[in-house]
């Protein structure tokens, strides 16, 4: 018999003993422990019996009332209490989460900063802690599996039975900072030599650039980032000028921490589309569908 084979058949023949060990324990009594876990008392003492049988010692001394923890019971309680506990808080949280229906999002990363995390303690508030909710992000939802989330968020052209959730429309915002240095702006032919930033994306991507929302045949110069979060970041920090997307920004507009440098804004048949993959499996994900969508007033 191997070693892996002789360990295995001593944990599996002591785990529940150290258990009914620690019931005992707690309980100062084998009837009240036997109550607690819904089991005879013989069960109780024959458990007993076969762990100070297998560690040749005696772990409990028999009172009048109940029982108490011999030297080497204490001992071998100190060192297995914590061990016991820890494992019985493992398998009751993946339990719970087996338990609890789970709710997969995709979306982009400039939606997730934007839009759905300042709005995520409200869902939280509406559904309680009955469902749990993950969020993927990635710079192309759409080409995460279908398999792997149950709600998808992406930019595209809407198709039956998708929800538009907003249009494309696109101005240039920048700090009041950023302008007073270096305003004011007339026409958007002279942003040509403004400080540009811009975000970099995919082969194929669909959104504006600069190149399109300027309407110009060559990039003009400008400080790229892989990042939406990070274009606003900068653009906050008064470092130059951003593409901003109607819907992600609007609260950083209506609280003046960025404005409209000139009065040109780009719209397009592309729309943040909320969709399903796949029918839903249970009644929380048509709740976080459902709610999505009348945040976004769709």
């Amino acid at each position: 018999m191997s070693d892996s084979s002789k360990t295995y058949r001593k944990f599996d023949q002591s785990l529940s003993g150290l258990y009914v060990f620690e019931q005992v324990a707690q309980h100062k009594s084998i009837t009240k422990a036997a109550a607690a876990m819904g089991i005879t008392q013989s069960a109780v003492s024959q458990k007993i019996r076969d762990l100070e049988a297998r560690f040749g010692t005696t772990l409990f001394t028999r009172l009048h009332r109940g029982v108490s923890l011999t030297d080497d019971g204490k001992k071998l309680r100190a060192s297995t209490a914590p061990a016991i506990t820890q494992l019985l808080s493992a398998i009751e949280t993946f339990a719970q989460r087996r338990a609890k229906p789970r709710v997969r999002l995709a979306m982009d990363f400039a939606f997730a900063s934007f839009w759905f995390l300042p709005r995520l303690p409200h869902l939280r508030a509406t559904l309680g802690d009955e469902i749990d909710i993950q969020v993927l992000t990635s710079q192309s939802p759409a080409s995460i599996s279908k398999q792997e989330h149950d709600i998808l968020i992406d930019m595209r052209v809407a198709k039956p039975g998708d929800i538009r959730l907003f249009g494309e429309q696109i101005i240039a915002v920048a700090s009041p900072a950023y302008l007073r240095a270096h305003g004011p702006i007339a026409a958007p032919e002279a942003l040509q030599n403004a400080a540009l930033l811009g975000l970099t994306a995919p082969q194929g991507a669909h959104w504006h650039n600069w190149p399109s929302w300027l309407g110009t045949a060559t990039a003009p110069a400008s400080i790229d980032f892989n990042s939406y979060d990070l274009v606003i970041q900068a653009a906050l920090a008064g470092q130059g000028i951003a593409l901003g997307w109607l819907g992600l920004i609007d609260d950083k507009m209506t609280s003046g921490a960025l404005v409209q440098v000139t009065n040109r804004r780009v719209s397009s048949d592309i729309s943040y589309v909320l969709s399903r993959p796949s029918p839903s499996s249970h009644s929380g994900l048509g709740l976080v569908y459902d709610w999505i969508a009348q945040q976004s007033g769709a």
